[in-house]
């Protein structure tokens, strides 16, 4: 987890250095959700879909859990 945590920051730090922050991650339902994205021009509303981000998350967990 600890691997994880330092990885979230690091990404945080690269999108920083673009001008570009998480601002909120808010559940639209039980489907979807919205990203809420500040860049230096706009803010952007981003919508994934909660299976595929419970996809993504759990082989991003295997693949550090297998290093």
């Amino acid at each position: 987890m600890d691997d994880i945590s330092q990885e979230c920051y690091n990404s945080k730090r690269l999108l920083a250095k673009d001008k570009i922050r998480v601002v909120k991650w808010e559940k639209v339902d039980e489907y979807f959700s919205d990203l809420i994205v500040a860049t230096a021009g706009e803010d952007l509303v981003l919508t994934y879909a909660n299976m595929a981000l419970k996809t993504q998350v759990e082989k991003l967990l295997l693949s550090h859990q297998n290093k």
